[in-house]
Formats: C-alpha cells, structure tokens, sequence
C-alpha cells in the first residue's frame, strides 16, 4: 500500500460515508496527501464504538484531515468516540446525486410515455413478501380509478409470470405495468409524481430491508414502507416530516388496511408534491463542499 501511494501520488484521499481503512488512512497521513471522510455517518450503536474496536475506529480517523458529516448526530457520535480531527456538518452528497439524476433523465420506454391523468401507486423494487400485502389493495385503488406500475425487484421471466398470474386472478391485468426491465425505476417516479395524488411503495420492507426512499421522496411522492426500513436513514428521517393530520412523507405500514389507509391520504393530500421536493432540495450542497474542499488542497 505505501508503494502504491508513493507510485501514485494521489492529491487526495477521499473516503464516502464509512468506509475508513486504517493502514490507508494512515499511509495518507505517513506521506503526507491531505484526506478527508465525506458524508460520514456513525451511529449510536455502531459496532465502531464497542469496546473493542473503538480504539482502532479512533486511530483511523485520527489519521484523517477532515470528517464532513451528515448530521448533528453524526457529529455527536464521533465526538463521543473522543476523534480530534476537526469535523464540520456538511451533508450527504446522495442527496445531490439523485437531484442531478432527475435534472438528466434516463429515456423511458414508449409504453410509459403517454397522457397519464389518473394517480399512480408505483412500486418500487417489490419482493413477494411486499406483494402480499400490496396486491390485496389494489382492487379498491384501480376501482376508484387509480393506476398501477409495479416494478419487481427481479425480472427473470418466470417472476413475471408469477405476477400476471396473480394480477389475472383479481381482474387486474389492465390497470397494472409490470415493468420487466431496470435502470429507469426513478424517471418512472418522476412520471408518476406528475400526476395528482399519486404515491410510492419501496419493496424489501417486508422482507428484511428497505431499498432506497430517497428516490419517490426526491419526486415529490409520499412513500409507504413496510417494518423493515430500520436500515435506512431517510426512511426513518421522513417519517418526522408531516404533509398533513396523519400523513406523511414516509408512512410505515404493517397491513393492507393500513397501506390502504395511505392510498386514500395520498389522494385526499394531492397538493403536497411541490413541499416534499423542496424539503428535499433543502439537503442539496454536500458536493460542492466536498469540492471546495479538494480545489483547496
């Protein structure tokens, strides 16, 4: 590793979030290329703090010449771990990311491209677990005139099948896109936003994890997710952000009745889109300090 430094010479070294490796960290500082640990989280029961390994934590960051957070409480976390490297709240350049994916769209399929003027239910990256209670909902929404793109986490051909048949059974086939293919799921949030009304489901959250909110929320779409969505710091983040009496940007379900309960608010509350993709343009700018911080080094 110092051979390949000394090889190199890279002008900085530049960690995201966690990933601190301290020989790395500490060949930087040995010959002397300036690093910094961006969008930087540490939580309050991070393995990193126990006992055993909070003395290594702390000798990889004191190696660091700058820590730029996510948060206050990220601050806090590394001050508890007693790190003196100067740390400053900065943000999480994710946030900046996918505001930069939505200006710089990726092309849709032909099929999603018509007059849409009914709400959208859009499911995002769906396991069968999520499925059963989703699919249970969705006779009342496609009844009331509500539209449907379930977007399955896996695509393979027998997946598929299994979906038709099941939308088949409940009379559904018509009011449902399955979309088999990947790499568009957020213009397809993007899509839906731009109907009144519309809202987003993020699958593995009755599984074992919730995939990313950050994109629907980033739209201007309230987002449903089932229990497992303790990993996912936005998830838990925006349920504290309310756009009316019992709504909000992330609503936790356990149920189809209660998932039900948010497709109704969702209509009820169809004017909040504009306020929710505010308050998420209000966490832009990580990048830019980030960047700052390179040109000044």
């Amino acid at each position: 590793l110092a051979r390949f430094l000394r090889f190199y010479r890279p002008r900085t070294l530049m960690i995201a979030r966690t990933d601190v490796w301290p020989e790395m960290a500490y060949q930087a500082r040995q010959q002397k290329i300036p690093s910094l640990l961006f969008a930087a989280t540490l939580a309050e029961q991070s393995s990193r703090k126990n006992i055993f390994s909070a003395p290594l934590s702390r000798f990889a960051f004191h190696c660091l010449d700058d820590i730029f957070c996510v948060t206050e409480a990220d601050v806090d976390n590394f001050e508890s771990l007693r790190v003196k490297t100067p740390i400053k709240i900065a943000g999480d350049t994710r946030f900046d990311q996918v505001l930069y994916r939505l200006k710089h769209p990726q092309p849709v399929p032909d099929n999603f491209r018509g007059p849409l003027t009914a709400p959208i239910f859009i499911i995002g990256s769906s396991w069968p677990q999520d499925e059963a209670v989703i699919l249970p909902t969705l006779k009342d929404w496609c009844a009331s005139g509500g539209k449907v793109i379930l977007a399955p986490h896996e695509i393979k051909p027998e997946r598929i099948q299994e979906l038709k048949g099941k939308l088949q059974s409940l009379g559904l086939t018509e009011a449902v896109w399955i979309v088999d293919q990947v790499g568009f799921l957020q213009e397809l949030y993007a899509l839906a936003a731009k109907t009144p009304g519309s809202v987003a489901f993020v699958g593995g959250s009755f599984k074992d994890k919730v995939h990313s909110v950050m994109e629907p929320l980033a739209c201007g779409l309230a987002v449903a997710v089932g229990p497992y969505h303790l990993n996912n710091r936005e998830a838990l983040q925006f349920q504290h952000v309310a756009l009316a009496a019992d709504f909000f940007a992330v609503n936790v379900v356990t149920s189809s009745e209660e998932l039900k309960r948010v497709l109704k608010l969702a209509v009820l509350h169809s004017d909040t889109g504009p306020f929710l993709r505010q308050k998420v343009q209000s966490f832009a700018g990580a990048t830019a300090a980030v960047l700052q911080w390179v040109q000044g080094k």
